[in-house]
């Protein structure tokens, strides 16, 4: 390269600095600007989200007043939470699986993360307002179950239902 390319090379730039700018503006305000493609996205994890926890609270709306007015009392706590979680575990495999694939989520992990995530949201929330409204309990009492058995058994199917879209979908490589 002679001299005289070198320096019309490194003058280029200096003379498409005004376009540059715009150009990198516009791609600021681009970047800045909502992304249909990303609205339809979060729309899709929050419609799965919202079938996937209608399928397993559904269950153990069902499921609950079995377990504490039949058999809680016939075989104590413990014991009848342990009788429960097979049935709300298959309702969380089912509903992992099922509500993702109705909504057509893309299997990225990622994105089944989100569901599992704004599903478990939707899911503590209810059963705090379940247990305010219905069984009395204060939220103080609602979180010190967690600390007895039958709350680390229920601790362990809330963390089985958060991660779950994503293992029940991940894509055999």
């Amino acid at each position: 390269m002679t001299y005289e390319e070198a320096v019309r090379s490194a003058r280029a730039p200096l003379q498409d600095a005004p376009r540059n700018r715009e150009l990198v503006r516009f791609a600021s305000l681009a970047a800045a600007a909502p992304r249909t493609g990303d609205a339809l996205m979060i729309a899709k994890i929050i419609k799965a989200a919202g079938l996937y926890f209608l399928i397993v609270f559904g269950t153990g709306f069902l499921l609950g007043p079995i377990r504490v007015l039949w058999l809680e009392p016939r075989i104590g706590t413990l014991a009848a939470v342990l009788c429960e979680a097979p049935f709300l575990l298959a309702a969380i495999f089912v509903g992992s699986r099922l509500a993702p694939r109705a909504v057509r989520i893309e299997p990225r992990t990622d994105m089944l993360l989100a569901v599992g995530t704004a599903a478990l949201a939707m899911q503590q929330t209810a059963d705090v307002t379940v247990g305010l409204a219905l069984r009395d309990l204060a939220l103080r009492d609602q979180l010190a179950q967690f600390a007895s058995a039958e709350g680390a058994v229920y601790a362990a199917l809330l963390i089985l239902f958060a991660v779950m879209p994503s293992l029940a979908n991940r894509n055999p490589r």
